[in-house]
């Protein structure tokens, strides 16, 4: 994906979760998603047996806290 695709996308990301991210905000954070993403690929590509996998049991839930704060939660 090209940078301005990878913007696009950080800020789609950002909307469906109820953020308003400034296009400095998401300029600035761009290397870091960069990086993330390159993490991810190469955690992907390394083959584990099913017994190896990390267990996702628990997600985290976003609510509003006093002051419309974000909190999160383990659910």
């Amino acid at each position: 994906m090209t940078d301005d695709e990878l913007k696009q996308l950080m800020k789609q990301l950002a909307t469906a979760i109820g953020l308003d991210l400034t296009d400095e905000r998401v300029d600035r954070d761009l290397v870091a998603y960069k990086s993330h993403l390159a993490a991810s690929d190469r955690i992907k590509s390394v083959a584990l047996p099913i017994e190896a996998e990390p267990f996702r049991g628990a997600t985290l839930s976003a609510s509003r806290g006093a002051g419309g704060s974000r909190r999160f939660a383990a659910r």
